[in-house]
C-alpha cells in the first residue's frame, strides 16, 4: 500500500505548517479520516484538512470530500480542505 501521508506531510512541514497526521489506526490496515476526509490538519495563519492519496485515486477522494455531511461545518467554521496527489 502506497503511504501518501508521510510526504503530505513533510511537504507542507516544508512550507511552514505545523503538520498532525490525525488518521485513525484501526484494527489491522484499516484507517479511518477525521471527519471521514481528513488525513492531517496543518496549521499557520490559518486550518487546512488535508486529504492524501494517490493521483489515480483524486477524483473518488474529491467525491467523498463533496459528499461529507461534515464538510459544510468545516468550511464554515474558516477552515480549509487540500487534496493531494
Amino acid at each position: 500500500m502506497l503511504n501518501t501521508t508521510k510526504p503530505t506531510k513533510e511537504y507542507m512541514e516544508k512550507l511552514g505548517y505545523t503538520v498532525v497526521d490525525v488518521e485513525a489506526k484501526g484494527r489491522g490496515y484499516i484507517k479511518q479520516d477525521v471527519l471521514g476526509f481528513i488525513d492531517l490538519i496543518a496549521m499557520r495563519e490559518h486550518t487546512i484538512g488535508v486529504q492524501a492519496t494517490s493521483i489515480g485515486n483524486m477524483a473518488a477522494r474529491r467525491r467523498k470530500i463533496l459528499n461529507s455531511p461534515h464538510i459544510r461545518h468545516w468550511l464554515g467554521a474558516g477552515n480549509q480542505v487540500w487534496l493531494f496527489g
